[in-house]
């Protein structure tokens, strides 16, 4: 093998990938910018057939694709398939799958692709970039949709999520107060409901509740279905362990009505308890 042709219709990207190559490359390779009429031609001349050479080409080139162009098609794939979504409803979902690449999912992407450049650089000698990456990279492409489907169903349950969490504060700020003030003792994930005289608060049965009654709840979720029925003026949350998704409910739901707690008569009681 001796060359190699990038065909470009755009100036800008021509010369950037032409700096690029010729940055990470240096030694054993030639790059040089023509032009076909209105297109642009990336040459990269191989000065050294030697197999580590024509790999270390593949490598930097596979990570330019992906470093410049994932994003591309991300939103080729959402312009297609979730063309329903607004912008920033795109945008949040777009942060998720970032949050979700890891490093496995990116080394089978960049595999994915090295494949792909592999066979036209070995059986065509050139390639259209554009071509390439949204027609000649299938399997990356396929990752990248499976990874987007991911994110986007996160981000569905999140709104549900988000939905359920207004639907029960709207109930809240409807409803009556049973009682003025609970305490709420959390201590090593477990949460207790106790009166102003101490006493243990009995759990309501979550079948009573019709917002809840649908779904598959733990001990602390009987505790919230208390406090959502009680619907106290104030809760005092003695919090002995670590915020989590539950004391994060809690705080949405009651909002301005939680007061925390972290060194009282029943914090410590508890504490000298463990």
């Amino acid at each position: 093998m001796n060359s190699f042709s990038i065909n470009i219709s755009d100036n800008d990207t021509a010369n950037f990938l032409k700096d690029y190559l010729n940055d990470t490359l240096k030694d054993n390779f030639s790059v040089s910018l023509d032009m076909d009429g209105e297109n642009f031609i990336i040459n990269v001349l191989f000065l050294n057939n030697d197999k580590k050479v024509i790999d270390n080409f593949v490598y930097y080139f596979s990570n330019f694709i992906i470093d410049n162009y994932e994003k591309n098609i991300v939103d080729f794939i959402f312009d297609d398939e979730y063309f329903y979504f607004s912008e920033n409803d795109r945008k949040y979902i777009y942060n998720i799958y970032l949050e979700f690449k890891n490093l496995s999912f990116e080394n089978e992407c960049l595999s994915c692709v090295e494949k792909n450049l592999k066979f036209y650089l070995y059986n065509k000698r050139c390639i259209d970039l554009d071509g390439f990456i949204y027609f000649g990279i299938y399997s990356y492409t396929k990752k990248i949709k499976s990874k987007l489907s991911e994110s986007i169903n996160s981000f569905v349950v999140e709104k549900e999520y988000e939905k359920f969490i207004n639907l029960l504060k709207n109930y809240i700020e409807s409803s009556d107060s049973k009682m003025y003030r609970i305490h709420l003792i959390y201590l090593n994930s477990n949460a207790s409901l106790l009166d102003d005289n101490g006493n243990e608060i009995k759990l309501e049965s979550i079948s009573d509740n019709v917002i809840l009654s649908d779904f598959d709840f733990s001990k602390n979720d009987y505790v919230l279905n208390t406090l959502i029925t009680l619907s106290p003026r104030q809760i005092v949350l003695h919090l002995l362990s670590p915020e989590d998704n539950f004391i994060d409910a809690v705080m949405q739901i009651f909002t301005n009505r939680v007061k925390i707690c972290k060194n009282c008569k029943y914090c410590k009681k508890f504490h000298d308890d463990i």
